[in-house]
């Protein structure tokens, strides 16, 4: 067994750092434990998990862009398919400029006119 002495203020600070990372853990609800990512959850736990309203994400079922069930009159997600929506619509992490923000904005909004 190989035993590491370190400061008490260096021991602290790791302390906290890891207290920190729970509290951060405990306090995301929606990525629990293995066993609840499968559990089912309203339109409107649904909407608030992908920061979209209720429209919109009406929109995504109406484009079958995620899988839900009907129970009675109310739609219901699987934690799991609200997981696989948000990695499968991951914007890439690359530092776009200005300009390639501007053009992305406008093709997407039907104002693209080209340079004349």
């Amino acid at each position: 067994m190989e035993v590491i002495t370190i400061e008490s203020k260096a021991y602290h600070n790791v302390m906290e750092r890891l207290d920190t990372i729970e509290a951060f853990i405990r306090q995301c609800s929606v990525w629990q434990p293995q066993e609840q990512s499968d559990r089912w959850v309203s339109s409107t736990e649904a909407a608030v998990i992908l920061g979209v309203s209720q429209r919109t994400l009406q929109r995504m079922r109406s484009r079958n862009d995620i899988a839900y069930s009907l129970v009675g009159n109310s739609c219901r997600y699987r934690l799991s398919e609200i997981r696989r929506v948000i990695e499968f619509n991951q914007v890439p992490t690359e530092q776009h400029t200005l300009d390639q923000i501007s053009h992305t904005y406008r093709v997407r909004t039907g104002n693209y006119k080209k340079a004349e």
